[in-house]
């Protein structure tokens, strides 16, 4: 299937910008060393070594001064076209070093999660290393780039050969290696695109007929093309650096060149769009063919590979049949059994169940990769993690990248009969040891290669048992092995679930004990909080006693992503902020509010609010909008699935007109969550740690929901506001930097508990959310009290922007106010006020029955010329239409006595806008009310304070 594409002006712009690169420099030499052997032949003496440890320097240069500095390379330095995630970075440190020196400012390490592809003008570098004798010249390969990309021939790209080319020997000047590897450096508008846009192009080149497939030693087959499809990671250093070449072999390498046009640069969006599906279908299609053309060749290579393995393990002594099911299982299923022998750095050799059986020992060591240790004589090729991780794995980024899991020796179970419940704590005992399975809830679950907790039902339990242990029982011809029953596993869950440790929640980056402020991130299991920690070596340092300089940045930083959204007032600010540490700190809350965005049209940028708080938390969300016919049941089935499957995040997106949902107001409230299976006889109890997030335009949300719900309105003001863009992608800057923006929170609230003074900053409690009150709302009042001190900064400053900060209860308060139930029920209480008098601060007010106060508004009940009674136009009542609002047919205009009734037992007691409807004793058998006043000024009530203009009852005909 070959595919040409046509130029378009439209994929080159104008490049003004620098472009911004790294330049690493090692105390020595970091490139290969070369020479000849014997027989007059090229040998690598030595490969180039890596780059650990030195020093680090961001370079921003011109295009037409980037082929200058690739030649002016030493041996001792390299490039990378990241730059790193923190400013004022110059020294580079091993991870163990860094660690072990306590993450020294100005220093990082040279890891993906320090280095971020630049937003602006970047570099793509293209390596060609040719899979064979047939290599390609410098037109072959640059043709055959243009041939898929015809729009990067008229755009700025520099040529340069590899550092094994080019190679003499100077006793007879006798070419040994001419042109051999290439690298091709593509200027990119936006670095950011440079990994999708790599990965295109190496598609399109297969398309293009320019892709094989490469057997390696153990027999996998390798998807390549004629540039390599491996090299687009953040911490990717090339080698540019000429060799260190052993007397009599010369390197004569060409210098760098430049081509196309310096003054532009290629969108590589626009010339490199994705593929269509028909042009992904015919690449897979390509692939497995191609696959299927090598696969015999692999496998008697792959067999080759298994008994040369398999002989070395026999020879130290494993048996002939455990060390071929040992090996293939390394090479078919990418699984290392306890058995399988690993190299280390330094030559040391152990055994994956020595690993597994020290974890704080071996965790995040490197070795040589599994299958091939002599790969690129590179012993540091493969990383283990061991500690806080789903399932121990080792990574080797031999080939590209790949993942081996580690497995525990199975256990073995002797099964006793009559001793069903010892075998049964036995098991559960060995799979809680290792971390194989929690307690979540009533529910049983497992932690996933993602970090996600996964539920683990009756047969994936059992496979999981099968998996771990070796069941053997006695017989008459001795022990032999069994298969665990299935109703064993589900004897487990009903009956022996309380013998595992709870795991509310996984934890994926740093949080804080709201009660004592213990900041948590080490990895595994933390009882106290019932949380299992990953991925730990990740997690930012936070200052054990932030100071003010601290507080001011994490506060900006935190901000960052969000500073640029329309927030209509401060308060919209605060909510957004308060939002923020909520779902950084959410999974370790009983409970906390949700919140709504609101604003006035569609494309404000609502959901992309959602999509930002979700990514603090760790999550993509499932973004699922309101639908119309939905129930209140089937939301409560919607909650209980979500947070079942362990849910960070419950978002409900363009929610239409007014809003009240009694399940939502109810999980925002409760820490757990009941409800039964579908499609089971039975119930479970799950956390309800999840973060709770709505929009709608023009948001209004009843009953319950404004007092749980604090909400925040964007508004740009602009008739077409989705057509507005961003100079950053808020979402992917959150998601790119979340450990950052989890530290800044952290550490603000952290600087609370640690520095604020002992009275609560805040007044008052919010009902129902007082941990969350106690943690998350007083550390925005005690930053809004230092904005009001002028400590800290409020707005736009030169370098960033700080959000202006009050108390989040006021929005609660605004909430709460514009409620449209508690609107209806203010005007119905001030008109019945009006109507029939009040009490004022605790005095008893005229009573009235409901039958008088029906008798009083409904206009079939009297007459008169003119409809009149004491000044009231009985036709346009005020409490006629207030009381038709809340019990009455609005079409009919009709008052039904007995819904009246039931409502007023129902608002009984509810204070509004200072008025409240007071029960008092029953006349002649039904219940009389009253009205209270209980605030201090009267408003629109006060011409009735002398009782003189008070109304007197209307009396039927």
């Amino acid at each position: 299937m070959k595919t040409t594409k046509t130029p378009s002006r439209a994929a080159l712009v104008p490049l003004t910008d620098s472009i911004r690169l790294c330049k690493w420099t090692a105390p020595s030499p970091v490139t290969k060393k070369l020479g000849l052997d014997t027989n007059g032949e090229l040998a690598k003496l030595s490969t180039a070594s890596q780059l650990y440890e030195g020093e680090v320097t961001t370079v921003e240069i011109r295009a037409a001064d980037f082929p200058q500095l690739l030649n002016g390379i030493q041996g001792n330095e390299c490039l990378s076209y990241a730059v790193p995630t923190e400013d004022n970075v110059h020294r580079v440190l091993s991870r163990e070093r860094f660690n072990a020196e306590g993450q020294p400012a100005n220093t990082m390490t040279r890891t993906t999660d320090k280095l971020v592809w630049p937003s602006g003008p970047g570099v793509l570098m293209l390596d060609y290393d040719p899979p064979g004798n047939v290599v390609l010249t410098r037109d072959e390969l640059l043709g055959a780039i243009y041939e898929v990309c015809p729009d990067l021939a008229d755009s700025a790209h520099i040529w340069a050969a590899s550092t094994s080319s080019c190679l003499y020997d100077k006793t007879s000047d006798a070419e040994v290696r001419g042109i051999h590897g290439q690298r091709i450096y593509i200027i990119v508008a936006k670095g950011t695109d440079i990994p999708r846009a790599g990965m295109v192009l190496f598609k399109r080149l297969w398309l293009a007929g320019y892709g094989h497939i490469k057997i390696s030693k153990a027999g996998s087959q390798l998807v390549r093309s004629i540039i390599d499809h491996c090299v687009w990671q953040t911490n990717r250093i090339d080698y540019v650096a000429p060799p260190i070449c052993e007397h009599p072999l010369e390197s004569r390498k060409p210098p760098a060149v430049a081509m196309g046009n310096l003054a532009v640069c290629l969108d590589t969006k626009v010339a490199l769009p994705d593929l269509s599906a028909d042009e992904a279908m015919g690449y897979e299609a390509m692939v497995a063919s191609a696959k299927a053309a090598t696969e015999a060749e692999a496998r008697e290579v792959r067999e080759r590979y298994l008994v040369d393995r398999v002989r070395k393990l026999v020879e130290g002594g494993t048996p002939q049949a455990e060390a071929e099911a040992t090996m293939r299982a390394a090479l078919e299923t990418s699984v290392l059994h306890a058995d399988f022998v690993l190299e280390m750095t330094d030559g040391t050799k152990v055994t994956v169940g020595e690993v597994l059986a020290d974890k704080e020992r071996f965790h995040n060591k490197t070795f040589a990769d599994p299958l091939e240790p002599d790969y690129h004589d590179d012993k540091r090729i493969a990383r283990i993690r061991l500690m806080g991780v789903a399932t121990p794995y080792l990574w080797s980024y031999a080939h590209g990248g790949h993942k081996y899991r580690l497995l525990f020796q199975r256990e073995t179970v002797r099964v006793i009969k009559g001793q069903r419940a010892a075998t049964m704590n036995r098991i559960a005992g060995i799979l809680d040891s290792r971390d194989l399975a929690f307690a979540r809830g009533t529910s049983m679950v497992t932690i996933g290669d993602d970090g996600k907790l996964l539920i683990r039902a009756k047969q994936g339990l059992l496979a999981l048992m099968d998996q771990t242990i070796y069941f053997e029982r006695h017989t008459a011809a001795g022990m032999e092995a069994m298969d665990a029953p299935s109703s064993w596993s589900e004897l487990i869950i009903g009956g022996y679930i309380d013998r595992f440790r709870q795991a509310k929640c996984i934890l994926t980056a740093p949080s804080i004990v709201p009660a004592t402020g213990r900041v948590i991130n080490c990895a595994g299991y933390d009882a106290e909080q019932q949380a299992y920690v990953v991925n730990a070596d990740e997690f930012k340092t936070i200052p054990l006693v932030p100071n003010m300089d601290d507080i001011k940045a994490a506060l900006a930083a935190l901000w960052h992503p969000v500073s640029l959204f329309p927030f209509c007032t401060p308060t919209d600010q605060t909510v957004m902020f308060t939002a923020m540490l909520t779902a950084i700190v959410r999974k370790l809350l009983p409970t906390a509010p949700g919140f709504g965005f609101d604003a006035p049209i569609q494309g404000s940028g609502k959901t992309l609010l959602l999509k930002v708080l979700a990514a603090l938390t760790g999550e993509t969300p499932t973004i699922s909008p309101q639908p119309d016919s939905m129930t209140d049941d089937e939301m409560r089935k919607r909650i209980f699935s979500m947070l079942r499957e362990g849910k960070g995040t419950l978002v409900i997106d363009n929610i239409v007109g007014n809003f009240d949902s009694p399940s939502l107001a109810a999980v925002v409230t409760s820490v757990s969550y009941s409800d039964r299976i579908l499609g089971e006889s039975r119930s479970e109890t799950v956390p309800s740690n999840a973060l709770l997030l709505l929009s709608g335009n023009n948001l209004k949300l009843m009953g319950d929901l404004p007092r749980r719900v604090l909400v925040c309105r964007i508004d740009p003001k602009v008739e077409t506001p989705h057509a507005r863009s961003f100079i950053f992608d808020p979402e992917q800057l959150v998601t790119q930097y979340r450990q950052d923006l989890v530290a800044a929170g952290i550490t603000l609230m952290h600087a609370y508990m640690e520095t604020a003074p002992t009275e609560r900053v805040g007044a008052g409690r919010m009902a129902s959310f007082e941990v969350w009150d106690d943690l998350v709302r007083q550390t925005v009042c005690w930053l809004a009290k230092l904005q009001h001190d002028g400590l800290i900064p409020a707005g736009a400053m030169a370098e960033c922007t700080f959000p202006k900060l009050n108390d989040p209860m006021e929005a609660v308060n605004e909430a709460v106010a514009k409620d449209p139930k508690r609107e209806r029920l203010a005007i119905l209480l001030t008109e019945i006020a009006k109507h029939f008098g009040f009490g004022n601060k605790g005095k008893s007010g005229p009573r009235f029955t409901t039958k008088e106060l029906y008798a009083a508004a409904e206009p079939a009940t009297y007459s008169g010329t003119h409809g009149m009674i004491y000044g009231v136009d009985l036709e346009e009542s005020s409490l006629f239409d207030a009381l038709v609002e809340v019990g009455g047919d609005s079409v009919g205009r009709r008052i039904n006595m007995r819904s009246l009734g039931k409502y007023l037992a129902s608002i009984s007691d509810q204070i509004v806008r200072d008025l409240v409807l007071r029960r008092g004793d029953s006349k002649q058998g039904y219940a009389t009310w009253w009205i209270e006043h209980v605030g201090s000024e009267l408003g629109e009530l006060g011409e009735f304070v002398s009782g003189k203009s008070k109304p007197k009852l209307a009396r039927r005909k």
